[in-house]
């Protein structure tokens, strides 16, 4: 699933991004590169079977040309829409009774929560609020409309966050800022999602999972107190970061992406057995990842370059490797005064790698007490 994902939110933005370069971009384009990237997905499940796939869409095709020739029953379609929904119901119902087996109640209980106040810190705001939170957000939003209207922004960067907010307004009809002030908090919700993914991947520990999903999630960065004038210039300067970051938790960019892309293809790297790695598939997903990385956000490639160091002594060093690393460079960052810009891409998002340590830390003391108890 997750890399599936990766390579068709590549496949979208570059596709949309070269079709608003090209004066090209509408409905009807996106609607054809959507199809292109099902049609695919549905050659490669089939081990890129053509004949099987054409043969298996002319049987479907006939078939809904005889529904439709019989003509379409009010009540036939409602028990397919029960049916449909029942046994969503009870796959999801199995799923949570497998988790449950797996991990006990006591952890579902504790996701629930974690997951509960995610949601309400980042969607409080947009659902209350109809004016952006972040002055960045209105230069979001001028970057989407020449996308939509063709008119390719003069920007040193790729605008991937714009892309996938002109996506969603296309596809789901509604204006631009609106699909900004939905779209930016559910990159803060897939942000601690994939931080979940990437530490329970990493350590094998559902619970250093949750613990780092319950530090970003809930975000426990805030400094609530007076800053005292006596601190180093560049702690206050961390201080201030975090503070302002917890602002940044609803109003996603592309940093927050950069994070998503680079967490995800960890996860999805280390996850994986011998055979899969052989796959052709399997690479092109990993490459995926790492080009939406260097889309997003280049800098943080330094991590996947010490994550690829870090893993010839395995995943939990190649995870320490990169938390402490996001750390020192975060750190930086504050002391060099905004000088190297690129640098800034570390100290923003530092909550996520403060998150990682934290799961970190309780992975080792729960080794260590396993340890003494044995």
């Amino acid at each position: 699933i997750v890399g599936y994902w990766l390579r068709i939110v590549f496949v979208t933005t570059t596709g949309i991004l070269g079709l608003s370069y090209l004066n090209l971009l509408n409905w009807l384009t996106l609607a054809l590169l959507y199809i292109f990237c099902l049609t695919f997905n549905y050659l490669e499940s089939n081990d890129w079977q053509v004949v099987y796939c054409l043969h298996s869409l002319q049987s479907k095709t006939f078939n809904l040309v005889d529904i439709l020739d019989r003509g379409l029953s009010f009540e036939d379609v409602i028990k397919n829409i029960q049916y449909s929904c029942q046994k969503i119901k009870q796959q999801f119902i199995y799923y949570l009774d497998n988790l449950v087996i797996r991990q006990g109640i006591f952890f579902v209980a504790i996701l629930t929560v974690v997951l509960a106040f995610a949601l309400l810190l980042r969607w409080e705001y947009p659902l209350l609020e109809l004016r952006f939170s972040h002055p960045d957000r209105y230069s979001v939003l001028l970057i989407t409309r020449q996308i939509l209207a063709g008119n390719y922004p003069e920007i040193n960067y790729l605008p991937v966050f714009p892309a996938l907010a002109a996506i969603v307004s296309l596809f789901a009809s509604i204006d631009a800022m609106q699909a900004i002030r939905f779209l930016s908090p559910l990159v803060g919700i897939i942000l601690v999602l994939s931080l979940g993914y990437s530490v329970r991947v990493l350590t094998n520990n559902f619970s250093s999972a949750l613990v780092t999903m319950f530090g970003l999630g809930v975000y426990l960065f805030t400094w609530e107190q007076e800053i005292n004038p006596e601190l180093p210039i560049w702690l206050m300067r961390v201080i201030d970061s975090l503070n302002s970051s917890l602002i940044r938790q609803w109003t996603g960019n592309e940093l927050e992406l950069g994070g998503i892309f680079v967490l995800l293809s960890l996860g999805y790297y280390f996850d994986r057995d011998r055979s899969q790695e052989k796959t052709i598939t399997f690479r092109i997903n990993l490459v995926c990842g790492i080009i939406l990385v260097a889309m997003s956000a280049p800098p943080l490639l330094i991590l996947l370059a010490i994550a690829g160091i870090g893993a010839i002594g395995g995943k939990r060093l190649a995870l320490t490797a990169i938390a402490l690393t996001w750390i020192i460079l975060a750190i930086f960052g504050s002391m060099t005064q905004g000088q190297l810009l690129w640098t800034q891409s570390f100290l923003l998002p530092l909550p996520v790698a403060l998150s990682l340590l934290a799961g970190l830390l309780f992975n080792a003391n729960a080794e260590i007490a396993q340890l003494i108890s044995k």
